[in-house]
């Protein structure tokens, strides 16, 4: 049959361990999103919380099995995340771990006693999958290597499942006249946001390293080894240059 949008302007959907309800992602005025639960054909929606201005982006919520608590991610921008908890019937929400900006988490999971929240998060260097225990302490590290470690689910027995990536990322010039590419950087994983110099003799770009921080880093337009700019706690991206050409935002 066809496929028929029962809630509009709504993303992330999770449903709760009864089946009853929903909760997902709702984009309010103002691009406000709203962390809200509903049964699965939008009524009775009730909104826990709205983003704000320290924390404009929510993402990935998940029911704890016991169905009275929701934990879900707050972002400054990028991949910045922190784990949140928030009461499903309503309440204040309160962060799971206090960690520095540096510290990205995501996709958290809870496991099938409800003690604890499986995510992945980059707090020990690489991106890889932790556990979190509800009644507080330090997060155990459940799996190594360079990553990136994401999206983990977890089994009723305990399991837990997750997806490893690898991939590289090229920065090119292309030559509109002849048709022809060049490339200037290599990297995995990510290259973002190129930006051109006003004289057209250099390129700003961001790249992120493998503990999950973004930096600017600048290359020749003729190509040569790439040089960093920044190396900020909390990350830089989209580099824009100036008019006169001696200065990126």
């Amino acid at each position: 049959g066809d496929v028929v949008a029962t809630i509009p302007e709504a993303s992330f959907p999770a449903w709760s361990p009864d089946g009853r309800r929903l909760a997902y992602l709702k984009r309010k005025d103002a691009g406000v999103l709203e962390l809200v639960t509903s049964r699965p054909d939008g009524s009775d929606a009730r909104t826990l919380l709205e983003s704000d201005s320290v924390h404009p982006f929510l993402r990935n919520p998940a029911w704890s099995p016991d169905g009275r608590q929701i934990a879900f991610v707050k972002g400054s921008g990028g991949i910045a995340g922190e784990i949140w908890l928030v009461p499903a019937l309503g309440g204040p929400a309160r962060r799971a771990m206090e960690e520095p900006g540096s510290v990205s988490s995501d996709s958290p999971v809870f496991t099938a006693d409800g003690r604890g929240i499986v995510h992945a998060s980059n707090r020990g260097g690489a991106t890889n999958i932790w556990f979190l225990s509800i009644a507080g302490g330090p997060a155990v590290r459940l799996t190594t290597g360079p990553g990136p470690d994401e999206s983990p689910t977890v089994s009723t027995d305990g399991a837990v499942a997750f997806v490893n990536s690898r991939w590289r990322n090229t920065l090119e010039v292309h030559d509109l006249v002849a048709g022809t590419s060049r490339v200037l950087v290599t990297h995995s994983p990510y290259l973002w946001g190129p930006a051109v110099s006003p004289a057209g003799r250099e390129i700003a770009f961001s790249r992120s390293e493998v503990d999950g921080s973004w930096h600017i880093w600048t290359v020749g337009a003729d190509g040569g080894a790439a040089r960093r700019l920044t190396s900020g706690d909390a990350g830089e991206v989209y580099p824009r240059y100036t008019r006169d050409g001696r200065t990126i935002l």
